[in-house]
């Protein structure tokens, strides 16, 4: 018997049941399906011609006056078509008596596998016109019914035509993978030929974690549970990787051994990806709304809170357990009013689409305040709102910066530091300058306008140098700059400034713009310089004094008054040639004029003697360091003159007087003096012996370097000398300049 062009088959199913029902292509030979969503739609099909046409009508099944209408129906627009019932296991013992009188097969869903319809449709159709029915199983496949097909060659073709048409991947299979059957989708889609396919392990088109899945879902297979469904990937002959879900249904022998497994597959690409981006979308909404910093709550349309995130129960002190399924109200109240949150509510009870930024006061556990920002958002189904959700973000640290600021501002604006923020451009561009610029005469909003430019109150002499100060901090990389300038005031006068800012720097390493104050520091300069200029004065009289002691050791004996001058200018030379300050060779060059007043104290006719000294005579001598210091620690100076003169025959090894003094414990100037003391001493004629000269005192001085006398000053001397110093330089001399 031929197999005919179109089959003709009603299936009545409940509420859009999700059954696939194979070759349902307009080019199959199944033809088309129709859906009716209710009873009262199938009258527009009354007027089709239904020959040769397949029809799956959804319709209602159910209790009630339309259920009897359903039967009678059915039974006069399909008389002679066979028809297929599926009723919901739910409603199956209630309806099934009543779908039996007008169907001729009556099966339950929830049984139903990929290609147990097919089977379902070959028995009633095979039955409606004639012919043998396929016996056992609805689901059984043809290897399985091929003993009961016997004689039925129409039922059998029309079962392989409808598995053949179907466009999923059809095939058996034995446990180790290897194929017994294909159909034509299968081959289509491997680009292999039935021959080429069959007799092989379909394993070889898998990966081996793929291959691990599907022998997995082998051996849970039982005659108690032979069903499984599951997903793995497939590459494709193009080299796409592709997702499959299988249903497969093991087939046992009579022992219970698993001898074939049938297994339908449907690519499943586009839903696995449309899953997984629905997957990701929710663990990233997920983790938004766990580690938001805001409060979110989702209440029903009855502010029943139903869920509630982390941040919430942190601002509102609640736990979740304390917060899940209470009325909004009772965890979260207005100070003023009835206590019910009037902005929550609105959303709701006036169908508002959402409120937004609404800030107010919150009161949370123990009578807590929080001051927040509420936002609320609708969830709407059709016209209805069915639930809420609403985001509070604390704005406690908010409103305590916002008041930190007022204050800061209030305190800027009545102290005398200006706070300043400069673009680094051309002119020096202001963006922003505190209130209190007007003590000096300017106006803010004048001096951030577009055009203003703060360069055009720069004193010009002092431009060029602040120029060069910004280019010295861009190079170094400074944190902090500052520096001192004048401004010109509005009325003409002219004022110092301090300013103190900090740089930011762009990616280049470019400075973009300046953040920092500025202070009024006329007053300052004008003491500092008053105090410059009486300091001055006090070193003049200084001088003067030194002068006026050194003259009176001149008077008594002539010879200490020259050595002194000659060793302060020789000190002078080596303490500049060790780069001290100007303010320590000011003091180290006094203290050596000095250094040697003491002797004032000694007898003449030893100062005199020409002879050699007795013991008794040095130790008379050695006294005189401390009779100068007795007499210059009575001087009030900024220098430690009085210690230095004290110092000047300590040795660095301990070996001088008058206390013994080694090492560090030695004043630096002390022992330049020292070795400046002992070259002019050695060099020039003395009462008792005529003089050395130059070149045996720097003879005496390389032989104590680094044992009496301080190797670093020792070295210096010597480079002052090489570079032409000489202590009988008569020339007018001015230590200072």
């Amino acid at each position: 018997m031929s197999i005919p062009k179109l089959i003709r088959c009603l299936v009545v199913e409940p509420n859009h049941c999700p059954l696939h029902i194979p070759g349902t292509t307009s080019s199959s030979n199944l033809g088309s399906i129709l859906h009716f969503d209710h009873i009262s739609d199938m009258a527009s099909i009354e007027k089709r011609d239904l020959s040769g046409i397949y029809f799956h009508a959804s319709v209602l099944i159910g209790e009630g006056p339309e259920f009897p209408e359903l039967s009678r129906k059915i039974t006069a627009l399909f008389p002679q078509t066979p028809i297929v019932g599926i009723i919901d296991s739910d409603q199956y013992l209630i309806h099934e008596e009543e779908v039996s009188k007008w169907a001729d097969m009556v099966l339950l869903k929830e049984d139903l596998g990929e290609t147990d319809l097919a089977n379902a449709i070959v028995n009633v159709v095979a039955k409606k016109e004639g012919h043998h029915a396929l016996s056992g199983h609805a689901s059984e496949t043809p290897s399985v019914c091929e003993s009961t097909l016997e004689g039925s060659s129409y039922s059998r073709s029309l079962y392989e035509e409808i598995v053949e048409s179907d466009p999923d991947l059809i095939c058996r299979s034995l446990p180790d993978t290897t194929l017994t059957y294909v159909n034509k989708a299968y081959c289509d889609f491997f680009q292999r030929s039935r021959d080429e396919l069959t007799g092989k392990r379909f394993s070889t088109f898998l990966s081996p974690e793929d291959l691990d899945i599907v022998i997995a879902e082998y051996c849970k297979l039982s005659p108690d549970n032979p069903r499984a469904t599951y997903e793995h990937r497939i590459i494709s002959p193009a080299g796409d990787t592709l997702w499959f879900q299988w249903s497969d249904k093991g087939i046992f022998n009579e022992k219970g051994n698993l001898v074939e497994v049938e297994s339908v597959g449907r690519d499943v690409t586009r839903e696995y990806h449309a899953e997984e981006t629905i997957r990701q979308q929710k663990d990233r909404l997920g983790t938004l709304f766990e580690f938001s910093s805001d409060g979110i709550v989702f209440a029903s349309s009855e502010y029943v809170i139903e869920d509630v995130n982390n941040a919430f129960c942190e601002i509102f002190g609640y736990t979740l357990e304390e917060s899940l399924g209470k009325k909004l109200d009772q965890v979260v109240s207005e100070k003023k009013g009835n206590g019910s949150c009037q902005d929550e509510r609105e959303t709701i009870d006036m169908k508002k689409h959402f409120i937004c930024g609404e800030t107010c006061i919150r009161i949370g556990k123990n009578g807590r305040e929080v001051p927040v920002s509420v936002s609320v958002f609708p969830f709407k189904k059709n016209a209805d709102i069915k639930g809420i959700c609403i985001i509070y973000r604390d704005l406690t640290l908010f409103r305590q910066k916002e008041e930190a600021l007022k204050l800061s501002k209030t305190i800027i604006d009545n102290s005398p530091v200006i706070v300043f923020k400069w673009t680094n451009s051309e002119g020096w561009p202001v963006e922003y300058v505190s209130e209190n610029i007007r003590t000096l005469g300017f106006d803010p909003q004048e001096m951030t306008a577009e055009g203003w430019l703060f360069n055009s109150i720069v004193h010009p002499e002092d431009l060029e140098r602040i120029d060069r100060e910004i280019e010295e901090t861009r190079k170094i990389g400074s944190e902090v700059f500052e520096h001192q300038y004048r401004i010109i005031l509005k009325n003409g006068e002219v004022k110092w400034v301090r300013e103190k800012n900090r740089p930011e720097y762009d990616e280049d390493g470019k400075i973009g713009c300046f953040t920092g104050i500025i202070l009024d520091d006329t007053e300052r300069i004008q003491t500092q310089r008053e105090l410059e200029k009486s300091i001055e004065r006090l070193r003049m009289i200084f001088s003067q004094t030194i002068e006026t002691l050194a003259e009176t050791a001149n008077k008594r004996d002539p010879y200490t008054a020259s050595h002194q001058k000659r060793v302060a200018r020789l000190a002078l030379a080596i303490a500049r040639e060790m780069g001290l300050e100007t303010d320590r060779c000011e003091g180290l060059y006094l203290a050596a004029m000095v250094h040697d007043v003491g002797k004032i104290s000694i007898p003449a006719e030893i100062l005199s003697k020409p002879t050699k000294l007795t013991e008794v005579e040095m130790g008379v001598i050695r006294v005189h360091p401390e009779s100068s210091y007795e007499i210059l620690r009575k001087v009030d100076t900024p220098w430690p003159v009085a210690e230095i003169a004290y110092q000047h025959h300590e040795r660095m090894d301990g070996s001088g007087y008058p206390r013994a003094l080694k090492g560090d414990s030695i004043l630096l100037e002390a022992r330049i003096l020292a070795v400046a003391d002992v070259v002019e001493a050695s060099a020039s004629h003395r009462p008792y012996r005529p003089g050395l000269g130059i070149e045996k005192a720097l003879e005496i001085i390389r032989d104590e370097r680094g044992t009496r006398l301080d190797a670093e000053v020792v070295d210096a001397c010597l480079k002052v000398f090489e570079k032409g110093f000489s202590l009988e330089d008569q020339q007018k001399f001015n230590p200072f300049e």
